[in-house]
């Protein structure tokens, strides 16, 4: 149903009159409600005859609970990841170490980190790249890594086929 100025309608007050029509395309109306005036979204009024004004939005998660929703996201995440190239699923490991507390070494993430660069490192001092070594002296002694630092180990590792470990 169009929504247009002057329908009656019913909502949370009852009866009311849209006076306004605020963004057409979301459905959002002012609604004066005998003197009180209400700014409502289309989709939560309806028409004297019982019927909604605009449908609600449908979304992929409609109707699943927040636990549900969750899994959802995580589950489409982890789609993406794995579609991703080894360099960047390299560098996202390696960034990762940003979003750790700086210097708590014992965190099981960092643990995972520190083991994949040092299997890199090691590859890097085997081919005898300083420039390499360094970065990761750098990343591990500060655990900070800066997107240029990440892209270059990990572009050294994808170079050296050094898979990302799943």
């Amino acid at each position: 149903m169009a929504i247009t100025i002057g329908t009656k309608v019913k909502g949370k007050l009852g009866m009311g009159i849209i006076t306004k029509i605020i963004t057409k395309s979301t459905g959002y109306v002012q609604v004066d409600y005998n003197g009180i005036l209400k700014n409502e979204m289309a989709f939560n009024l309806t028409d004297e005859n019982g019927n909604d004004l605009k449908k609600k939005p449908v979304t992929e998660t409609s109707g699943m609970s927040n636990g549900e929703k969750k899994r959802f996201k995580d589950a489409k995440s982890i789609a993406a990841f794995n579609t991703m190239p080894n360099l960047d699923k390299i560098k996202r490991e390696i960034m990762g170490i940003n979003g750790l507390v700086k210097g708590d070494r014992n965190s099981m993430h960092y643990q995972l980190i520190s083991e994949t660069l040092a299997g890199i490192w090691l590859k890097a001092k085997d081919k005898g790249d300083l420039k390499i070594q360094n970065i990761i002296d750098s990343i591990e002694k500060f655990m900070s890594a800066t997107e240029r630092q990440a892209w270059c180990v990990a572009n050294f590792a994808d170079q050296n086929n050094i898979k990302y470990k799943e």
